[in-house]
């Protein structure tokens, strides 16, 4: 038997065994010659394969192995649609913008109030302070001194005098007149308007501070909330 070895471009080296000149094929060796299932067959067919050429195959230790790396993608499923949002219109009716109107209105209107009570509460606990010209506290009061320390202690800023308090201020009708609002005669007298066409001054000397009805036409002006 012969052997070849073949050098492939890969480093491979290849042995083959290949048989002698003149050996018989392969397919010359199943050719029956005696009636299938003889002994003479079988013996024939056995030294046939004893006989086939044998192809032995080394590689070097160091060969280099390399694997193709099979490449895996999937596919990415589409983003789900976005959620649906129901836009829904709003509306307020006309009836319920007026109820709030209406209501910032009476919120007003009370606070008003309570400050207009709150005035002439402050007001009525300096009944009985005598009439000092020029005062301008608890010892002794002049008009103007009374109706500004009355609203200080109200927390609200108002001029010194009688003329400034009345021109100062925004003038309100008789009918729209609250309790708190000043009572200016026009001619230099000023007092704290109680309702009911009273009011709290500090008039004249000899005088102290007291509730009385209203002696002169009045005007009316108010400050701060109202």
């Amino acid at each position: 038997r012969r052997s070849a070895v073949l050098a492939a471009s890969s480093g491979l080296v290849v042995t083959m065994g290949l048989p002698a000149a003149g050996a018989a094929p392969v397919a010359d060796a199943f050719t029956p010659e005696a009636p299938q299932g003889t002994t003479e067959t079988v013996e024939r067919v056995s030294a046939t394969v004893e006989a086939a050429p044998q192809v032995d195959v080394s590689v070097p230790a160091d060969a280099p192995v390399s694997f193709a790396a099979s490449t895996v993608s999937s596919a990415t499923p589409p983003p789900p649609p976005p959620p649906v949002v129901e836009e829904r219109e709003t509306r307020t009716s006309r009836s319920t913008e007026r109820e709030s109107v209406s209501s910032e209105q009476a919120d007003a209107s009370e606070e008003a109030s309570a400050s207009g009570s709150s005035i002439v509460a402050i007001a009525a606990r300096y009944v009985g302070t005598p009439y000092v010209f020029g005062g301008t506290s608890p010892s002794g009061f002049d008009c103007s001194g009374f109706t500004q320390y009355v609203y200080r202690q109200a927390g609200i800023s108002i001029p010194r005098t009688s003329g400034a308090q009345g021109s100062g201020g925004r003038r309100v009708s008789a009918s729209e007149a609250r309790p708190g609002d000043l009572v200016w005669s026009g001619e230099g007298h000023i007092g704290i308007y109680a309702g009911g066409n009273q009011m709290y001054d500090s008039p004249r000397t000899g005088k102290s501070v007291a509730k009385r009805t209203i002696w002169y036409t009045p005007i009316f002006v108010r400050y701060g909330n109202g």
